[in-house]
């Protein structure tokens, strides 16, 4: 019965602490790289910021990429370098866990 409840509480202890440790080493690893994104990606969105069209020559947009858990929100503005293309600088990122508990951010 001992070592039943040892091993129980050593796959107890594996299954809390593994998703701390993916959130905190992907905390890090995005703060750190300014261009990168999450390793495991769920879903995208893209929404142009409010005061902007997609027919303006310079628009603010916020590319949200939804993981296991948290959230990366990446605001770009894009400039009009043609007709259908735009060339992207990133302005700000947002780290959020489970959506709604601001980690970190910063805009430049």
């Amino acid at each position: 019965m001992d070592t039943f409840l040892k091993i129980i509480g050593v796959i107890v202890l594996i299954i809390v602490v593994s998703p701390i440790i993916l959130v905190g080493e992907e905390s890090i690893r995005l703060q750190n790289n300014k261009e990168a994104m999450p390793l495991i990606v769920l879903s995208t969105e893209r929404k142009v910021l409010d005061g902007y069209s997609e027919e303006d020559d310079v628009i603010e947009v916020e590319n949200i990429a939804n993981s296991i858990g948290f959230s990366l929100h990446v605001r770009v503005k894009e400039e009009k370098e043609s007709s259908d293309n735009y060339v992207g600088t990133i302005i700000g990122k947002e780290f959020w866990l489970f959506n709604s508990i601001l980690i970190w951010g910063y805009i430049e």
